[in-house]
């Protein structure tokens, strides 16, 4: 039987990043990412449904944990891939509670609200009026 453990999101960092040093030489970058899904009802209000997912990337130190760190910010638009894995926590109250958690392989900045926000150029050698072509 073949199986498959790949999740991909695309979102905005909601909270600042936390880079934590891991047994002397390895680093572990820890980031929320929040995505949302949005529909009508049948009253026609829109809903809008938020989820927050935790995402992890664990390198060796001066890897891709300390580059991640250096890029991201919160408000950034991140393109995530990787496995899921699922670890029971203790609550301050005393509860056990299963959270589950993205394992990045692989994270993209797409732009976005963050510290070097660039707008994307117009398409070569099409002038600026031509835009709305589409829209005639």
């Amino acid at each position: 039987m073949y199986s498959v453990n790949r999740h991909t999101i695309l979102g905005i960092i909601d909270r600042t990043p936390v880079l934590q040093d891991v047994d002397g030489n390895k680093k572990l970058l820890m980031f929320y990412v929040a995505t949302d899904e949005s529909y009508y009802d049948r009253n026609r209000r829109k809903i809008v449904q938020s989820d927050s997912h935790e995402v992890t990337v664990q390198s060796a130190a001066g890897g891709l944990a300390d580059t991640y760190f250096a890029m991201l910010t919160k408000g950034s638009c991140v393109y995530v891939e990787g496995p899921v894995r699922t670890r029971r926590v203790r609550t301050d109250d005393g509860e056990d509670r299963l959270t589950r958690q993205i394992r990045a392989e692989k994270v993209i900045r797409t732009g976005g609200r963050g510290r070097d926000k660039v707008d994307a150029p117009p398409f070569p050698g099409t002038p600026e009026e031509d835009n709305n072509a589409f829209n005639r």
